[in-house]
């Protein structure tokens, strides 16, 4: 389950602000609601690539990404798109994985639809 980062941008263009808090309870009941009906969950960290543009989304969004990473609590398979994104970028421009920082392009897609295979195939075995 990988959620965007819409509640952030609302912060910037409309002045809606969510909190960690409230990011952290309506992702708890999301996964509360799927487990419940017996499905089984990968979580994926929310991302943001280092766009200039996206810089001040940064702070929230590193907070949401914690938030994940709490409720995945190592009971749940998590992948820390964020972070591996960050490792990818210190030898790939950003760009190429998300032209805007947010919205992934196919290289970025690829790359997380990769990562997905790689804790499937921990699950099914």
């Amino acid at each position: 389950m990988l959620a965007g980062i819409n509640d952030v941008w609302r912060r910037f263009d409309a002045g809606l602000i969510t909190t960690k808090e409230e990011f952290s309870a309506n992702y708890r009941k999301l996964v509360e609601t799927i487990e419940g009906g017996g499905a089984k969950l990968i979580l994926i960290e929310p991302f943001l690539l280092n766009v200039s543009a996206r810089r001040p989304f940064r702070p929230y969004v590193s907070e949401f990404a914690a938030a994940v990473r709490e409720i995945a609590g190592g009971r749940i398979p998590l992948i820390p798109m964020d972070e591996i994104f960050k490792g990818l970028s210190q030898d790939i421009a950003p760009a190429q994985f998300a032209a805007d920082g947010i919205h992934p392009t196919h290289r970025g897609s690829r790359y997380i639809a990769d990562q997905v295979v790689k804790e499937l195939k921990k699950i099914i075995r």
